[in-house]
């Protein structure tokens, strides 16, 4: 099961919107009638909490971030969330990483520059978790294997095409980098989605 995190709003988001969330907004802080801080998100996590205790669900946090513009703070909030989630052993992505400006971890805090830097506190603090998981070899015996189904849709997905096409090239470095082997199976689109 996946989830995207990006409360409070009005400090996640805050002058990403044109005629949202304009004001600056510091973490943590009161925002509206809370005071927002680790312990107030983990109590807005409460019900993901709650279902992967109940039906014993692996939980994967698909998003969270905040504008790079907020600085130190978002780096407190983004270091509070992953705490969170590691605590309660949930996998977790980083959105996003070269594809829009306001949440890129390579550029500064200047919402106006565009530049990517080789480090920033946001990048770094990100790179202190990514080196705290536990990495397994890719050849290590007894590796778990997960078995994919994939249509034909060249130049992405092909039987015929070298590493199985880009995407699945992705897949399979994203599942090695934890120690799982992918075995893929070609089928027609209507097959593979049963």
């Amino acid at each position: 099961y996946s989830v995207h995190v990006y409360d409070p709003p009005a400090f996640t988001y805050q002058r990403i919107l044109n005629d949202k969330f304009l004001k600056t907004v510091k973490y943590p802080s009161r925002i509206g009638h809370r005071f927002w801080d680790e312990k107030s998100l983990k109590w807005a996590l409460t019900p993901v909490i709650a279902f992967a205790a109940k039906h014993n669900a692996k939980i994967l946090v698909g998003e969270f971030s905040a504008a790079r513009w907020t600085g130190n703070d978002g780096v407190h909030y983004l270091r509070d969330l992953i705490n969170i989630f590691e605590a309660q052993g949930w996998g977790w992505t980083y959105h996003i990483f070269r594809e829009k400006g306001p949440w890129d971890p390579e550029m500064g805090v200047d919402r106006h520059d565009q530049l990517r830097h080789e480090t920033t506190p946001r990048l770094e603090s990100l790179k202190r978790f990514f080196d705290r998981n536990k990495r397994i070899s890719p050849n290590a015996p007894n590796q778990p294997v997960i078995r994919l189904a994939n249509g034909e849709w060249k130049p992405y997905l092909s039987k015929n095409l070298k590493r199985y096409g880009v995407v699945s090239h992705i897949v399979t470095e994203a599942f090695n980098s934890q120690g799982i082997k992918v075995k893929y199976g070609f089928y027609p689109w209507a097959r593979s989605m049963e």
